[in-house]
């Protein structure tokens, strides 16, 4: 290596012969690039080194995330979740002769949610009088079970049966109904009654007044 003769100075061994040595600025500079060159190595070598520890842990947090399927997206099975199936209704008609047993099968209905519902007892003893004339309404699923009942039991309350979680419940339920005021009135010439009918009253009117004449 060769260095600029201002930069030179001859030392002399002993024995006399020259030796060149660099100045102590050249040599900062010397160890300056060195240590930069050797930093710069070892980076790169940290770079490769990490690179594969890197991939590795990001793999695995990759293969740790659950997908959950969005609404408009099948599951990973492949199988949707069917929906819900809304109740049948069936109206049942009450003719002469007619039993609530040979209404239900009839109408395809469960005989087991039958005897369960009339096993309830309470509010549920209507159904065993049932008269001509009278509708009950049932909601079925697509299998004949009962999903519910309704039957009008006067002007002014309802049965109502439901399927819960744990069995049947049936209750008594009040009717909204909006009264109005009417009039009416006849003459007298035979019976209260005939008289009572010819102004228009209902025979339950005119029996209510009956006992209250009575």
């Amino acid at each position: 290596m060769t260095f600029p003769n201002s930069q030179l100075r001859a030392d002399y061994k002993p024995s006399g012969e020259p030796v060149v040595r660099a100045r102590p600025a050249q040599r900062v500079r010397y160890r300056y690039w060195l240590m930069l060159l050797v930093a710069s190595l070892a980076g790169i070598a940290f770079q490769l080194l990490n690179q594969p520890a890197t991939a590795s842990r990001s793999a695995a947090v990759a293969s740790n995330i659950v997908r959950t399927p969005t609404p408009d997206s099948p599951s990973q099975s492949g199988a949707a979740s069917p929906p819900a199936v809304p109740a049948v209704r069936v109206q049942l008609r009450v003719r002469r002769g007619d039993t609530l047993a040979g209404l239900f099968a009839a109408n395809h209905l469960s005989a087991g949610d039958l005897d369960a519902i009339m096993r309830l007892g309470g509010d549920t003893e209507r159904l065993k009088t049932i008269l001509p004339g009278e509708e009950i309404d049932v909601g079925r699923d697509d299998q004949g079970h009962v999903l519910n009942l309704h039957m009008q039991i006067d002007e002014a309350h309802l049965l109502d049966v439901q399927r819960e979680t744990q069995g049947f419940k049936a209750s008594i339920l009040d009717i909204p109904a909006t009264i109005h005021t009417a009039y009416a009135h006849g003459v007298i010439e035979n019976s209260l009654f005939d008289a009572a009918n010819r102004a228009g009253l209902s025979d339950g009117v005119t029996m209510e007044l009956i006992h209250l004449y009575a």
